[in-house]
């Protein structure tokens, strides 16, 4: 299926518009494929269209129960953004059920205690994902916008340096955990160094 491979390699770009278009077309003429429509529907969250992404999250999970980890937190936090707390906090529930977490799970979980003021226990959930998958660059990221929201700047720049090693091509997952940071100049001053420092040239912005 060329349209879901295209929407993939999209995704892995963080072209989400992109993304979107190319896995309509594909589950046009694959309408029973699960982790496509569930692909869509992160595509849809990270546009913050949240609920068209429920739409979509949904039909994945109930074509096949076995996408349960992949898309239940994203699920949670779609339904947390649309103002519905108590379906938020029941999907999570089901989520802790599981003795497996999808990565990108960890994600979501731990975002839904940072926004619900849960602030000691996002930055735990963090942790334990990185403990569980020290590969997996978005949670190093998020544990860098954590520390710059509580105004730590030193962790934070430690962290951030931590998530360019793992990935310097992925920063903008940190302005998209945290928009209040985008044009931050420190911040953009530390991951510009870096890439200077390994030999990759200026920070385009």
């Amino acid at each position: 299926d060329i349209y879901y491979d295209a929407g993939e390699f999209y995704m892995e770009l963080m072209q989400y518009k992109n993304a979107e278009k190319a896995l309509k077309y594909s589950i046009e003429y694959y309408p029973y494929n699960d982790i496509g429509i569930g692909n869509l529907g992160i595509s849809l969250l990270k546009q913050k269209k949240y609920i068209e992404a429920i739409k979509y999250l949904r039909e994945a999970i109930a074509i096949n129960g076995d996408t349960f980890d992949f898309f239940y937190a994203e699920l949670a936090y779609s339904y947390f953004k649309t103002g519905n707390i108590k379906k938020a906090e029941s999907t999570l529930n089901k989520l802790d059920d599981r003795t497996y977490l999808y990565n990108n799970n960890r994600v979501y979980i731990s975002l839904f205690y940072w926004e619900t003021g849960n602030q000691k226990v996002a930055l735990k959930k963090s942790e334990e994902g990185i403990a569980e998958n020290p590969f997996l660059t978005g949670l190093y990221y998020l544990k860098a916008s954590y520390f710059y929201r509580m105004n730590d700047k030193g962790k934070g720049n430690k962290a951030l340096i931590i998530a360019l090693k793992c990935d310097k091509n992925k920063y903008d997952l940190l302005f998209e955990y945290a928009p209040e940071l985008a044009g931050n100049k420190e911040i953009l001053k530390v991951i510009e160094d870096f890439k200077i420092a390994n030999n990759k040239g200026k920070l385009q912005v």
